[in-house]
């Protein structure tokens, strides 16, 4: 990417290093932003979308991030329902138990290990 000539004049003067050194983010910054929006197709012939445009945008989207996360939450609700009805019903049917009343075996182990 050629530097505009601006930049280069700049550089040259007394002290335009340190301008430069100065404004180095500032610079990087916007080189990488012009990549990426030459690598979208904005530029000559392609302008980039209206601020207004884009806030509808992301107010619909927005919206529409709710809707479904609503019904994410009930699904998750219903789950965590689901998943206490199993744990009591276990429990009572003493389901999964092994020797010593603890479903994993590694917990047995340990437990296991402390009778000793």
């Amino acid at each position: 990417m050629a530097k505009p000539e601006r930049f280069t004049r700049n550089t040259k003067l007394p002290g335009g290093s340190q301008i430069s050194m100065r404004h180095r983010t500032g610079i990087t910054l916007h080189e990488a932003a012009k990549r990426y929006f030459d690598g979208q197709g904005y530029g000559k012939n392609k302008k980039l979308p209206a601020v207004s445009a884009l806030k509808q945008e992301c107010a619909a989207l927005l919206a529409g991030k709710k809707k479904l996360y609503s019904g994410y939450r009930e699904l998750k609700d219903r789950s965590r329902k689901l998943l206490v009805a199993k744990g009591d019903a276990d429990r009572m049917l003493d389901v999964g138990k092994n020797a010593a009343g603890h479903d994993d075996p590694l917990i047995q182990k340990r437990h296991i290990s402390h009778d000793r």
